[in-house]
């Protein structure tokens, strides 16, 4: 029976005549702590290099290489494209300097040595550790590869702990610790603290004073774009302080990054550290405000503590008139669905205030990047524009209808398509077909057995062994691709299980829908795309594939043409 991993599925370990050469990828990695260490990717390339090359069933194929990933992560840009090469069948030996190369998690590590790598007939080879998956003492190694794993695993959670370590003494003794500048800031020569930058340092001041006059957030970005000041990335780039990225393109200004300025106490000349603890799966965790590590008087401020302790109170004074206007707004259903169809950037939930009536607060949905940006060239004022989220509703409620609705034509039809006469003809055709190529395959294995055992009894040299076993091995290779075809055009006429499939079955299940939920979402649809301005629609369902193969049986069966 075929196991899996988190690799995907593992077939059965196949039958093969091992070659005499391999072709060896070596694979190196580097993390960022260790990157002024004379263990470099150029090293290891070139020591692992050498190995292969006095290896007499070894011949260098390339390699692949991650240069600032730590160990524990096992989602590494190159490493995933050499899975990917051993998944396919590509690439069938690794060669790396030593085993914590590979990574320095245990349960992952294991798993591929002793089941990935297994399973897909790899041949692995960590030269430092002196060991070869392929040699006669294997197995008898077995349990020291898997100490050394385990020793890995430990270190990577020593080296952490220790590097956590110092960057805490260091944030409470005052020193500066990485990240970008606040918007407005840049550091000195030394890096050891912030100087000033005076052009961008008056747009945080304007900041300051417009949201403390009563000018919502909005406005002052409206503000801010059609005056051309650059949004904080942007601007850096711009000064050549930052290389370019997707981060640094963006030239628009948002109302997040506003409020980021705004509650950033750094203004005032404080150097605020300790926010942001890494948790267990890797990611970052605000802390609480009270645990920050502050130090007044670190650098030159640009606003008063007057003017901050101004903006933080007309901060709070919002929430709290947003919170009497408004109510707690439901689970966001769409959230991580909803796109932008202009610039593909996620479309997010916001609140608007309704100025006509003495309604509350009501949920809508508009790119942020993308409307701001076509009101300006379009010379269009005011807030609206936006897709409330009643509208967005409506919308996927009807088309969902819809959908099922035709889910259920279809069902009806496929019932009907049972008996037809094409189509029990035609798996008729291709049962028949099967059985023929089952038999090639079965044939070519007897026959490789067969000439294997005349080689053996000196009936057939060394050459006409290995021609005839190469011939029997293709007829069997080819009749394998072939039947594996067939298999699935025999599964495609098979109208019960196309009535069975997740699209049929997960669309019948929602025929009596009255109100969406978040897993009706989730199972039925793939994407929703809005267009800004118009705020046209388009949803994009899952199953579409299995939708285009129904409609191409029922037109094969030609029980009906009416579906769509």
């Amino acid at each position: 029976m075929a196991r899996t991993s988190r690799w995907g599925k593992l077939p059965e370990p196949p039958r093969i005549f091992m070659p005499e050469v391999f072709d060896a990828w070596i694979y190196a990695r580097l993390s960022m702590e260790n990157s002024r260490s004379a263990d470099s990717i150029e090293t290891q390339i070139a020591f692992c290099t050498d190995y292969i090359n006095v290896q007499n069933d070894l011949t260098c194929k390339g390699f692949f290489d991650d240069v600032g990933y730590t160990g524990t992560n096992m989602n590494r840009p190159r490493f995933s494209e050499m899975m990917a090469g051993i998944l396919g069948g590509e690439i069938k030996c690794i060669v790396v300097k030593d085993l914590s190369r590979l990574g320095r998690t245990y349960i992952e590590v294991g798993e591929l040595l002793f089941d990935t790598f297994l399973q897909f007939g790899v041949r692995f080879i960590s030269i430092n550790d002196n060991y070869d998956s392929f040699a006669p003492d294997a197995g008898r190694k077995k349990l020291l590869i898997l100490v050394k794993n385990l020793k890995n695993n430990q270190y990577s959670k020593d080296l952490a702990q220790k590097v956590k370590s110092v960057v805490t003494i260091n944030q409470k003794n005052g020193k500066l610790n990485g990240g970008v500048p606040p918007y407005g800031y840049w550091f000195t020569e030394d890096k050891q603290s912030y100087q000033v930058i005076p052009e961008a340092a008056e747009v945080v001041k304007n900041i300051f004073n417009l949201y403390n006059t009563g000018m919502g957030a909005g406005l002052i970005c409206e503000y801010l774009n059609a005056n051309s000041f650059p949004a904080p990335r942007y601007h850096y780039f711009l000064l050549g302080l930052q290389k370019e990225s997707s981060r640094t393109r963006c030239q628009t200004w948002m109302p997040t990054t506003l409020f980021e300025i705004l509650r950033n106490k750094t203004y005032t000349g404080c150097l605020v550290q300790g926010k942001y603890e890494k948790t267990a799966d890797g990611k970052n965790s605000k802390i609480p405000r009270d645990r920050w590590i502050i130090h007044p008087d670190k650098h030159p401020a640009i606003i008063s503590n007057e003017l901050f302790n101004a903006a933080q109170n007309t901060l709070s004074n919002n929430g709290e008139k947003c919170k009497r206007l408004g109510v707690k707004h439901a689970e966001n259903i769409f959230v991580g669905k909803t796109f932008c169809s202009r610039c593909n950037r996620a479309v997010v939930r916001d609140s608007h205030a309704n100025k006509h009536s003495k309604k509350k607060i009501y949920p809508a949905y508009h790119c942020r990047y993308c409307l701001p940006e076509l009101k300006r060239a379009n010379n269009l004022k005011g807030k609206g524009m936006q897709l409330r989220l009643a509208d967005l509703e409506a919308i996927v409620f009807n088309e969902i209808k819809r959908q099922v609705d035709v889910c259920l034509d279809m069902d009806a039809l496929l019932k009907k398509a049972e008996n037809s006469a094409h189509i029990s003809n035609k798996r008729r055709e291709l049962t028949s077909k099967r059985e023929k190529l089952i038999k090639k395959s079965e044939r070519a294995v007897d026959l490789i057995t067969a000439a294997y055992t005349h080689h053996a009894s000196g009936l057939l040299d060394e050459n006409e062994f290995n021609a005839a076993r190469i011939k029997f091995e293709r007829d069997k290779q080819n009749a394998v691709t072939a039947l594996a075809k067939v298999e699935e055009q025999i599964l495609g006429y098979d109208t019960t299980k196309a009535r069975e499939s997740s699209y049929m079955v997960q669309f019948r299940k929602y025929q009596g829908i009255i109100q969406l939920d978040k897993d009706i979402i989730n199972t039925l649809i793939k994407r929703i795309d809005i267009t800004p301005l118009s705020n046209e629609v388009a949803i994009t369902f899952n199953f579409k594939d299995s939708f285009g193969s129904f409609m191409g049986l029922l037109s094969e069966s030609e029980v009906s043409e009416d579906v769509c």
